[in-house]
């Protein structure tokens, strides 16, 4: 049964996940939504302003308990530098997937598996979602890698069903997990 919690504060060793707030959006700005590295759904923000006002509609949606968005903050020295969340969640087959983004400035560093890691604990364990998928564009095996190092299992290729930077239609890769992989 899936017993909805909310976007509760979570550390790891290095990490803090915890919702995003306003006072976040110079850290959400300069780390990813004006960065044309990183595919972002709403594309590119053209100010902090612009930043503000976007996070101010993400931030109504923390009342909700079946909502889960962590900022991704470095406890060394409490910047925000990424975000993981949930989307498609479904009641029904108790599943859901996974988003993320990360800093380029921080990439490579273990901070996404360590938070990844951290959210599919919290979401098999706590919530009851027995599945939880994600997936990249082909061009972004990066991401892949970080999905395999928690025990998601690759399931196969979309041909031609994303967009990349470039605006080229590209492959996605998908993974998953099930509870019983992570016994």
């Amino acid at each position: 049964m899936i017993k909805h919690l909310g976007t509760i504060k979570m550390e790891t060793e290095r990490l803090i996940l915890r919702e995003l707030t306003i006072d976040d959006a110079i850290d959400v700005f300069n780390h990813w939504t004006n960065d044309i590295n990183i595919m972002w759904v709403e594309g590119i923000h053209k100010s902090i302003e612009e930043t503000k006002e976007k996070m101010k509609e993400w931030i109504k949606c923390y009342k909700k308990l079946d909502y889960y968005e962590w900022g991704i903050e470095l406890k060394e020295n409490n910047e925000i530098v990424g975000a993981i969340c949930t989307i498609n969640n479904k009641e029904k087959t108790k599943s859901c997937e996974i988003a993320y983004n990360i800093s380029k400035y921080h990439r490579n560093k273990g901070y996404m598996t360590e938070a990844l890691n951290c959210v599919l604990n919290f979401l098999i364990n706590e919530i009851g979602y027995n599945r939880i998928a994600g997936g990249h564009l082909a061009d972004n095996p990066a991401s892949g890698r970080i999905m395999e190092k928690v025990g998601m299992k690759y399931e196969g290729t979309l041909r031609q069903d994303g967009i990349n930077m470039n605006g080229q239609i590209v492959d996605s890769k998908k993974y998953s997990i099930i509870k019983d992989d992570r016994k």
